[in-house]
C-alpha cells in the first residue's frame, strides 16, 4: 500500500507505508499505518524522538533508539512492535550487512 505526498516543485511523491505481498499483511502493517496517520501530531509534540508503537497504540517517545527499543523488548517480548524516529525527512531503512550477505557469520 502506498500514499502519495507532496514532493520537490508541488508533485507527488510516493511512499510506502506497509508491506504486502498477495493477500498477506506483515508483521508492523498496523504500527506503519497508525504512524502514518498520526505523523503530524507526532511531529509537533515528539519532533526529533523515538515513537515506540504496538498495534494502534503509541507506547511512549524516547531520546534514542536504544531506550525505546529495550522498552519494547521489556513490554512485549518477541512480538513485534514499531520503534521510528519522528522526522519531517523521508524515512531510512537500514539492514545489517549480515542480513543482506554483505557479511558472512562463518557459521
Amino acid at each position: 500500500m502506498t500514499t502519495q505526498r507532496p514532493g520537490w516543485g508541488g508533485r507527488w511523491a510516493r511512499q510506502r507505508t506497509s508491506i504486502e505481498i498477495g493477500d498477506t499483511k506483515l508483521p508492523l502493517e498496523q504500527e506503519l499505518k497508525y504512524f502514518q496517520a498520526n505523523k503530524a501530531d507526532l511531529l509537533q509534540h515528539h519532533g526529533g524522538q523515538y515513537a515506540l508503537i504496538h498495534g494502534q497504540e503509541l507506547v511512549g517517545t524516547f531520546s534514542t533508539f536504544a531506550e525505546a527499543f529495550q522498552e519494547g523488548a521489556k513490554r512485549f517480548g518477541t512480538e513485534p512492535f514499531l520503534v521510528q524516529h519522528i522526522s519531517d525527512k523521508p524515512d531510512q531503512i537500514q539492514y545489517p550487512a549480515l542480513v543482506v550477505g554483505r557479511l558472512s557469520a562463518g557459521l
